[in-house]
């Protein structure tokens, strides 16, 4: 079970159902069965980067540049004269490959720490990634140290980008169970909500009213990052076979 599946299941063991079951048909849909009959499926809310007919989660380039940093930073040992704070800027598409991630950290590890004197910025073979170096005030635990970035893609319109992902996910999911679905008469979709801790109505005001209807989900269910007995239910409901009870 990973993390979003455990959130979301905090959500259901708060709503007092009898039984719960995780994977009842092995790692097949649904995620979870409550009282034998209502199939759940789950998948995280997140904000995703669209390219023709492919999605990719946001945090995929993210984790793995952050990742790949940490890596540099620890091997970049302890500093001669002084540390450095790196930070990075990327916009995709990105191709995160052998030969950027060389290039970087050759640049990096062969820096003379005596010609750093203030912030510099350094561009790489591709257009999409930029990286800056900046003096610490003082020496660290090692010559370099993560500083953060700065992700072209993220952010945008809070109900514009709630619409849009939540759409796509309600397609993936339905198109995931299509051959499962005669298995049982209820289908509730769970979103633990990744874009922000909180739960605010108003963010999802641009979401269809039809969605449940649209990819036949009794629930649509965004469920609060920070708290899983906070959620909102989307849509109305659908029910297989007969009209939602």
């Amino acid at each position: 079970m990973d993390a979003t599946e455990a959130h979301a299941l905090k959500f259901l063991k708060s709503q007092n159902f009898c039984k719960i079951q995780y994977e009842p048909n092995g790692n097949v849909p649904p995620d979870f069965l409550i009282d034998d009959e209502i199939a759940v499926e789950v998948r995280r809310l997140n904000q995703n980067y669209f390219i023709d007919e492919s999605a990719e989660g946001l945090e995929s380039v993210s984790k793995r540049l952050e990742q790949f940093f940490n890596k540099v930073c620890v091997e970049s040992g302890p500093p001669i004269y002084n540390s450095y704070i790196i930070r990075w800027t990327f916009r995709r598409p990105l191709t995160l490959d052998k030969k950027l991630k060389n290039a970087i950290k050759e640049h990096l590890l062969s820096l003379d720490e005596r010609t750093i004197s203030k912030r510099y910025r350094v561009s790489f073979s591709t257009s999409n990634f930029a990286l800056s170096i900046v003096p610490a005030s003082k020496p660290l635990a090692t010559k370099y140290q993560v500083g953060g970035y700065c992700d072209f893609d993220a952010g945008g319109w809070v109900g514009a980008e709630y619409k849009r992902n939540i759409e796509h996910i309600c397609e993936e999911k339905y198109l995931k169970i299509r051959s499962y679905r005669e298995r049982y008469r209820r289908w509730w979709l769970v979103l633990p909500d990744f874009f922000w801790p909180n739960i605010d109505p108003d963010d999802y005001r641009t979401v269809s009213s039809d969605l449940c209807e649209r990819f036949q989900f009794e629930r649509i269910v965004i469920v609060a990052l920070n708290d899983p007995t906070n959620f909102y239910d989307l849509g109305k409901a659908y029910v297989t076979g007969s009209s939602a009870a």
